[in-house]
């Protein structure tokens, strides 16, 4: 892994951490009714995309468990629809596929 990988990977991981102490404890109820909180967790999708979008085609394809091309495409839905972006995806994607791909980022590193 290169060095511009490694960092990547690494804010990734920053930025999951920030999700993590952001929303917890949080309810759905909660995070729907503090668009404070929505607006925050978006932007942290949109840096998390961002991030994936610089990690190189060998990193990865070498982690084909990873959905790359899906991660990228909520930072575009995030960042170009946000008026129609559907803050239940958003909830359902932090409390779900998020500490999936810390571990998974976490093995890489």
């Amino acid at each position: 892994m290169n060095n511009r990988d490694a960092r990547a990977l690494q804010k990734i991981l920053d930025e999951i951490r920030y999700l993590e102490t952001s929303a917890a404890g949080v309810s759905f109820d909660a995070f729907m009714g503090n668009e404070t909180l929505r607006r925050a967790v978006a932007m942290t999708l949109i840096n998390i995309g961002e991030l994936a979008r610089l990690l190189s085609e060998e990193l990865k394809a070498g982690n084909p468990d990873i959905p790359f091309n899906e991660i990228i495409a909520t930072r575009n839905i995030a960042a170009h629809g946000y008026k129609t972006l559907r803050f239940d995806d958003i909830w359902n994607t932090v409390a779900t596929d998020i500490p999936d791909l810390k571990r998974k980022i976490a093995s890489i590193l």
